[in-house]
């Protein structure tokens, strides 16, 4: 792989993992935290939303490689945000008051494929436009 192919990577990926940054950034608050913040926000509601967005960046990130298919890129991007998501619950258990959980990690899966679902949804209304 060449230097510029490389910098063409970084860049595509970039938003992806920036967003895993927030991902971890957010877990990385021990529990009690949360409501000092004011965030009083449904803890499966906020997984769905959190992983929407990554499925969403991760979905379009994915279909700008090489013209992939909507079907890759939406498998690309639930298996980004399926594995981001187990990262994520098994990070939390490092984390005081703070839990894991497999339907927190439903809430993610479900978040991803939505995310993806909704920019597969974009790129078609934005092809009947044209």
């Amino acid at each position: 792989m060449t230097r510029n192919q490389r910098v063409s990577t970084i860049r595509r990926w970039g938003p992806v993992l920036a967003w895993t940054a927030v991902i971890f950034g957010a877990a990385s608050v021990p529990g009690s935290n949360f409501e000092d913040v004011g965030f009083d926000f449904p803890d499966k509601a906020a997984h769905a939303i959190e992983y929407a967005v990554l499925g969403f960046i991760a979905y379009r990130r994915a279909r700008v490689k090489d013209g992939a298919s909507a079907g890759r890129a939406f498998g690309v991007a639930l298996l980004i945000g399926i594995g981001v998501g187990f990262l994520d619950e098994n990070y939390q258990r490092m984390i005081p008051l703070r839990e894991t959980s497999a339907y927190d990690w439903l809430a993610d899966g479900l978040g991803t494929a939505a995310g993806a679902g909704l920019a597969a949804g974009f790129g078609k209304a934005g092809r009947r436009t044209r």
